[in-house]
Order: structure tokens, then C-alpha cells, then sequence
């Protein structure tokens, strides 16, 4: 991180007002320009969806950046606590959008994870060590595996890492759960 850029972290007034510069050069406008024509769009409010501002106001969008500049910290911290309240869900939504982004077969749940991780003795498959686990895909992710109770197994993460996506580091038998 440069020294203008620590310095704009710590004042994130200053982080606006730059902000605001630099939009407004790359669109060869000047600053007070810029604020007449933000200040005649600033729709946003009327428009039920965001969707449909954009089309009438590209400005919109970069209301979205400006706001999350100035409160990054807020929205992080927020965001903390949240993860830290709730990590199962939390948990359950980065393995859906992993899943996601890789269109593969889920069907996973925090139920069968418990169960699995049980009937494994709470111990990682590959090195048997009492460790926190980590969801293990037998097939990985990114070939196609699924993100199902028969292609996972609970591994510690020195193992699931050394694995990588490679095949299983000994023979392991999934669970078929009923």
C-alpha cells in the first residue's frame, strides 16, 4: 500500500473527495459538474430496484462504491460479527457459492456434515489426528465432483492442503448416508 493510499485509508473524508475527483476526470467533467449531475439523477430513492436506476442513472452504481470507501471499516466489522455469530450458516453459504460459481451437484447439509464427521470419530480420514476438520471432496470441485455426502470425508487442514486436488492420500471409504 503506497503512502496516499494509507493516508486516504485513515481519512476517509479525504477518501470521498478523491474518490469524487477521479470520477469525475474519467469523465472529462469537472468536480462541480460532476456534483450537478449527480445531484439532477439522484433517483435512487423513488425507484423501487436498483436494476432499473442503472438504466436511467450509471451514477447509482458508484454511489454503491462511494459509500462502501467511506464505510469499509463498518461494513467489515458488521460482516465479523455476523460470521462470528452465525457459522454455520456461514459456513453452508460459502460451500453453495463455491458450489455455485463451479455448477456442480449440492446437496450437503450442516446435518449430514455432523453425522459424517461422527462416524469418522471426529478424526481426519487421511492422518486419524483429534483436530478442527475441514470438508474434504474425494472428487474435487473443479472436476466436476459434487458437493454430496458420498464425495466428502473430514480432513484437518495440513491434509486437505496437501492433498490439494489430487486423489485421497489413502484409500478412504465415503459414507453413504440412508
Amino acid at each position: 500500500m503506497c503512502k496516499k493510499q494509507a493516508n486516504l485509508a485513515r481519512h476517509p473524508e479525504k477518501a470521498a473527495a478523491e474518490y469524487i475527483r477521479r470520477a469525475a476526470r474519467a469523465k472529462g467533467l469537472t468536480v462541480e459538474q460532476y456534483h450537478h449531475l449527480h445531484k439532477r439523477h439522484k433517483i435512487s430513492d423513488r425507484l423501487p430496484r436498483v436494476r432499473k436506476a442503472r438504466k436511467v442513472c450509471p451514477l447509482i452504481s458508484s454511489d454503491r462504491r462511494l459509500y462502501y470507501l467511506v464505510n469499509a471499516e463498518k461494513i467489515k466489522a458488521k460482516a465479523r460479527a455476523y460470521h462470528a455469530a452465525n457459522p454455520i450458516k456461514s459456513r453452508e453459504r460459502r460451500h453453495r457459492r463455491r458450489a455455485r460459481f463451479n455448477e456442480v451437484f449440492r446437496d450437503l447439509t450442516d446435518v449430514q456434515w455432523r453425522e459424517i464427521v461422527l462416524r469418522f470419530g471426529g478424526r481426519c480420514a487421511y492422518c486419524d489426528r483429534k483436530t478442527k476438520l475441514t470438508i474434504d471432496h474425494i472428487t474435487p470441485i473443479i472436476e466436476l465432483g459434487a458437493h454430496t455426502a458420498s464425495n466428502v470425508v473430514p480432513a484437518c487442514h495440513k491434509c486437505n492442503t496437501r492433498k490439494r486436488i489430487g486423489p485421497p492420500l489413502r484409500p478412504v471409504q465415503p459414507m453413504l448416508l440412508c
